[in-house]
């Protein structure tokens, strides 16, 4: 009889702790379809994406001369899509200190888009519209790619923010 109290009590822990909630990240309740990512600028700051806290701002404490871009910028927006293979658009060409924002549709699988140089790294679940939004403090030309492995032609997904 023991014996058999001891199994179901194993049997039982096993059962309940192979079946805990999912985390808050997916169990949080979704108000609408979109999520909003704020990712700031260089500098090693703290960034958000959507599997650490969706829907919430960041604040960043910001230097001279990033207040001093800021106040010159302008906002350019861009609605994206991410599907096997490619980013369309997958070139983004803005101005040095335009403050960008990214809205981007996983489409057919969850994706994900790392712009190191601009510390964006936002994971992008199917038929979701998240935002990801930095500083183009820097001219040049930076490489962005899908950072969550959708298929065979996944190194193949990339593209290139161009900052004049």
């Amino acid at each position: 009889m023991k014996r058999i109290i001891i199994a179901l009590a194993v049997l039982m822990f096993l059962v309940v702790g192979c079946s805990q909630a999912p985390p808050a990240q997916q169990a949080a309740p979704e108000p609408s379809q979109q999520q909003t990512i704020v990712v700031p600028s260089s500098d090693g700051d703290a960034q958000q994406s959507s599997q650490e806290q969706p829907a919430q701002q960041a604040t960043t404490p910001q230097t001279e001369d990033t207040a001093a871009s800021a106040s010159d910028s302008t906002v350019k927006e861009f609605d994206m899509t991410a599907k096997r293979f490619a980013f369309s658009p997958n070139v983004i060409t803005v101005n040095r200190g335009d403050t960008v924002r990214l809205h981007i549709t996983a489409q057919d699988v969850a994706h994900g888009i790392a712009i190191p140089e601009f510390g964006v790294n936002v994971y992008l679940p199917v038929g979701k519209t998240v935002d990801a939004e930095f500083i183009a403090d820097q001219p040049g030309e930076f490489p962005f790619r899908c950072n969550v492995f959708c298929g065979d032609g996944h190194q193949g997904m990339t593209g290139k923010v161009v900052v004049n």
